[in-house]
């Protein structure tokens, strides 16, 4: 007789902790690229309208990205990383797409 198989499931653990404050600043600035880039397009977008959207102050911009190309990229990988979720939750029904991003 056989024993039935078992299934090893990893599980994070590590508590559920707050964004820090640099995490917070982080979003705040892709947020706000994110919809001066839709607003005004790369070309017309600046760094001190993106400081200005998240409202920080314009040299933190640069602590947080090198210059306007960084920013749209953080801004590119997070909307692929939300697309893909998207995608595959169409493809397992009942799953939060905010669960795998």
């Amino acid at each position: 007789m056989s024993k039935p198989s078992r299934k090893l499931v990893e599980v994070d653990s590590k508590p559920a902790t707050r964004p820090t404050r640099r995490e917070k600043t982080e979003r705040a600035l892709i947020t706000a690229a994110r919809e001066v880039f839709l607003e005004r397009g790369y070309d017309g977008a600046t760094t001190g309208e993106i400081s200005r959207a998240a409202g920080v102050a314009a040299g933190t911009f640069y602590l947080y990205f090198g210059d306007k190309r960084s920013a749209f990229g953080a801004v590119s990988r997070e909307t692929g990383r939300k697309l893909l979720a998207e995608m595959l939750c169409a493809l397992e029904p009942g799953v939060d797409p905010e669960s795998l991003t």
